[in-house]
């Protein structure tokens, strides 16, 4: 999945058994951990873990210990078509 995405993207690093992919200032993560949801992806918005009244990054969690080896071109592409349609 990192090899995949770093290839279409800078803004994603390893963090233990996930990934995280920060998105642009201001970027919805919650309607796009929605919309991929109702998609069968399951990222976690990052600005939910944020507790400070600072601003908040937006971003989102990936786990990447279950991914489906055989799938996972096809599940980068539909999270960043949903990333592309909602930022």
């Amino acid at each position: 999945m990192l090899k995949y995405l770093r290839a279409r993207t800078a803004n994603i690093a390893l963090a233990g058994l996930a990934a995280v992919l920060q998105l642009a200032d201001g970027a919805p993560d919650l309607a796009i951990a929605r919309e991929a949801a109702r998609m069968g992806l399951a990222p976690t918005p990052l600005s939910l873990w944020y507790a400070s009244n600072g601003p908040v990054r937006p971003g989102l969690l990936l786990g990447v210990a279950t991914s489906p080896l055989k799938r996972i071109e096809a599940s980068c592409d539909r999270l960043l078509q949903i990333i592309d349609r909602l930022t």
